[in-house]
């Protein structure tokens, strides 16, 4: 072989090395992307982008299932239900977190179109039928008459506000969601608000899946 075609074959080997540097797909990810099964899907709030992976902002806390969950043994404790007997709700603000309550099970889970018709067995057990959630709010304001339920109420909604999942019509959205339910239900595990969210989520093994906590 001659030098001059060494060369080319050299230069050839190159530009395609450099081909493939410019042609990986994580480089057509926003930078609050990560690329996974061939597509770009969204970190969530709490995290920032590795490039295949998604790091959570709290090292208690570790990357799995599309969502920050928290690692094994760094679980919050449980918060004692007998320390909330003085923490009951007034009835307007019972109502007012039930609206807000049941309207984050709608907009996060009911309404996303990626488990449309999937999982409706779950939606029915939330107490949510097409855009009426009726049922939810009265169940809530049953359960949240006791003290020891305000404590996972609060819990849901505050974390709720500032979750991404609304509008979101992805899978990523729900398993937002279903964390949030997870982690506020791990810390009040014996409220009847958390009850009745697992027998929902336990209606489908998938969904069940991903709330530890209830299993």
């Amino acid at each position: 072989m001659s030098k001059t075609t060494t060369v080319w074959v050299w230069i050839g080997l190159f530009g395609g090395l450099l081909s493939l540097v410019a042609c990986d797909p994580i480089d057509s990810c926003d930078p609050d992307q990560y690329f996974v099964a061939g597509a770009c899907r969204v970190c969530p709030a709490e995290s920032k982008s590795t490039g295949r992976s998604c790091k959570c902002d709290d090292p208690a806390k570790e990357f799995t299932r599309f969502t920050c969950r928290y690692r094994k043994g760094e679980e919050p404790p449980q918060v004692d239900a007998g320390a909330m007997v003085d923490a009951s709700m007034s009835s307007d603000d019972l109502a007012e977190t039930c609206g807000a309550y049941c309207g984050f099970l709608k907009v996060c889970i009911a309404d996303n179109p990626a488990v449309a018709g999937a999982i409706d067995s779950v939606i029915t057990a939330f107490g949510i039928e097409g855009d009426d959630a009726t049922s939810c709010s009265a169940m809530c304001n049953e359960d949240g008459a006791e003290a020891a339920n305000s404590a996972a109420l609060e819990c849901l909604t505050q974390q709720a506000q500032s979750a991404t999942c609304a509008g979101n019509p992805t899978l990523d959205a729900v398993g937002e969601a279903l964390t949030i339910i997870d982690n506020c239900c791990s810390m009040n595990a014996s409220s009847s608000v958390c009850a009745r969210l697992c027998t929902a989520v336990a209606m489908h093994p998938l969904v069940l899946e991903n709330v530890p906590t209830c299993q």
